[in-house]
């Protein structure tokens, strides 16, 4: 998207946050802490007691600006049964927002044609800036204070090549909307969750890397630079710290409360960071965030973590084969435990390994492996890290395996979210 990449960095002097890093595999992990400011975990233990629940205890952000005064809006192109909240799972039963897209999306979900991605002559993604437009439109023209989430889905999860199509589309209203005064009047993020997740690019290393470091900037008036000078040199200055959708939440709570980012609040709140950060999962960006954080400062899980170094390895060497054989058999121990409906899967070759330099801890020795393996039945593609204890040859599993290619409805039979990469059926469609 180059008109739209140029337009937000030459004309509206974006500022980048190029150690932007996700936290989850998907999207649901990584929105959650920008809503919430919880992990998935965080979210089930405080708000969603089972498998069946809604998700209207949690107290999303949407809640902190209502009770401002704002007037909040929630818009995704992609609703009902794929939307945030209800992929495989129950959803909302209250709106959340005073404006919520969904009472648009879901209706359209049974006239859209063109690989789902279009509704008549439209994309998807144009309905959603268009209906974006017209709401931030009516909010300035009322002088209303107002948060806005609008969130394109269609055609950029299943390929990089579609959000070419976008590109116009984006660039226009960003165009419209700052020479109709609206970005005046506020902070925009303009972002993304996480990159290509299924494909042959995910193989490569660049493919893993933009998979871990998405897109995000941040636009922020004039007016607003000259008002809390501290606040948004902090924010420049974060622009190649190691930061997470925790610290966005942290950010957007500040911006409902301006005082919080007065310089000698700011001041203040910076002598007393640890404090902060015992209050909260993240860092506001609008003070300065450590440049020695590390990835289990900002709650980065390992294998997500874009700061460790890897060479590549042979990949006959044993301990690759044995580290994937671990995680075949961590696979199954899962589906087990799941659904009898799923196949076993048996391992298949070894695709590509790469090793950590090796860690002396104590009396031992430690070496991590990221190794990308097939698996049969239905030739998945998985990877994930292994920890290799060298004085007693003993191996673990580090965090979550990822599934590297698409499994279409080869899990069709599973109805648990989390197990959809790893089953494949025994009765097949």
């Amino acid at each position: 998207m180059p008109h739209t990449y140029s337009y937000i960095i030459n004309q509206l002097k974006g500022i980048p946050m190029y150690g932007y890093n996700k936290v989850g595999l998907n999207t649901f992990p990584n929105l959650m802490p920008f809503f919430a400011g919880l992990s998935r975990k965080g979210i089930r233990d405080t708000c969603l007691p089972s498998d069946n629940a809604h998700y209207d205890k949690c107290r999303f952000i949407f809640k902190d600006y209502s009770e401002k005064g704002f007037r909040t809006a929630y818009m995704m192109d992609r609703s009902g049964d794929g939307g945030l909240f209800d992929y495989h799972c129950y959803g909302l039963v209250h709106q959340p927002t005073d404006y919520y897209g969904e009472t648009l999306f879901i209706p359209m979900e049974s006239t859209r044609h063109n690989a789902n991605k279009c509704v008549g002559s439209r994309s998807q993604v144009e309905v959603l800036l268009n209906y974006t437009h017209k709401y931030l439109r009516a909010m300035t023209r009322y002088n209303e204070n107002f948060f806005a989430f609008s969130w394109g889905v269609t055609l950029s999860h299943d390929g990089f090549n579609d959000p070419q199509q976008a590109d116009p589309l984006y660039f226009n209203i960003l165009k419209d909307i700052q020479e109709e005064g609206i970005l005046n009047n506020t902070i925009m993020l303009f972002m993304s969750d996480h990159g290509l997740r299924f494909g042959e690019f995910l193989r490569s290393f660049q493919g893993q890397l933009e998979d871990h470091l998405p897109a995000l900037f941040f636009v922020v008036p004039n007016w607003f630079r000259d008002r809390y000078p501290i606040a948004v040199k902090n924010l420049e200055s974060n622009q190649n710290r190691l930061v997470t959708t925790f610290d966005l939440h942290a950010t957007l709570l500040d911006l409902t409360d301006l005082t919080q980012i007065e310089s000698k609040l700011v001041h203040q709140r910076q002598k007393n960071l640890e404090d902060e950060l015992a209050r909260k999962n993240g860092i506001s960006l609008f003070l300065s965030v450590p440049g020695e954080r590390t990835c289990v400062d900002a709650k980065i899980p390992e294998e997500f973590c874009s700061c460790e170094i890897m060479e590549v390895v042979d990949n006959n060497m044993f301990q690759v084969v044995n580290a994937a054989r671990l995680m075949v058999n961590h696979i199954n121990s899962n589906l087990i435990g799941n659904d009898s409906r799923c196949e076993l899967r048996t391992f298949k070759s070894i695709d590509k390994a790469a090793r950590a330099p090796r860690l002396h801890i104590g009396n031992d020795s430690i070496v991590k492996y990221q190794v990308s393996f097939f698996t049969e039945p239905g030739d998945g593609l998985f990877s994930g890290l292994v920890r290799h204890f060298e004085n007693n040859n003993t191996m673990q599993v580090i965090g979550e395996i990822s599934r590297l290619n698409a499994y279409g409805a080869q899990s069709k039979c599973m109805t648990a979210a989390i197990m959809l990469p790893f089953c494949y059926c025994k009765n097949q469609p």
